[in-house]
């Protein structure tokens, strides 16, 4: 039996409103830098730095920060995920050159047949809560909001095989 991969959960550096703080810092520095001696600096050469900032510096955080991936897959009675992560010593914002490779299992949940599914997805939410207090996800975010959309209305005994429909020609 094959895996049925069926979700991808990206795995952020930093949460939105950390790289959103981060890049006002960065904008503020610029800006600084263009205060000398004190003086006021011209609203010309303010917006102009401004702009500079927002063409050449500024990125947006969906999809650039991504360091790794956490893919579900079902498997006989089990769902797992296994992760995929950038290999780095250390991470870095903005880091253009970035490859993700297969890291390994991050987690196996055993269900039954008898189990409801609202008990399988809430048990799956519990893994990857906990998976985010535990090295390498620790101090990164796991963005579960479409996880968390979506999961209440899969039927995850069909997901698993649990409840096969007969139909009828």
């Amino acid at each position: 039996m094959s895996e049925k991969y069926f979700f991808d959960i990206p795995i952020y550096r930093c949460s939105i409103e950390k790289h959103t703080g981060e890049m006002e810092k960065e904008k503020q520095r610029l800006l600084d830098l263009s205060v000398q001696n004190g003086n006021e600096i011209p609203e010309s050469y303010a917006s102009g730095v401004k702009r500079y900032f927002h063409n050449w510096v500024w990125y947006p955080w969906r999809y650039n920060e991504i360091i790794g991936w956490i893919r579900l897959y079902v498997l006989k009675q089990q769902i797992r995920g296994e992760y995929w992560f950038i290999r780095a010593k250390l991470i870095r914002k903005n880091s253009r050159r970035k490859r993700i490779y297969h890291s390994g299992k991050a987690f196996e949940c055993d269900f039954h047949p008898d189990q409801p599914a609202a008990k399988i997805y809430e048990e799956i939410c519990c893994e990857l809560e906990r998976l985010s207090n535990e090295e390498p996800f620790k101090g990164q975010y796991l963005d579960l909001e479409a996880f968390h959309n979506i999961g209440p209305f899969v039927n995850w005994r069909q997901l698993m095989g649990f409840d096969t429909k007969q139909v009828k020609a």
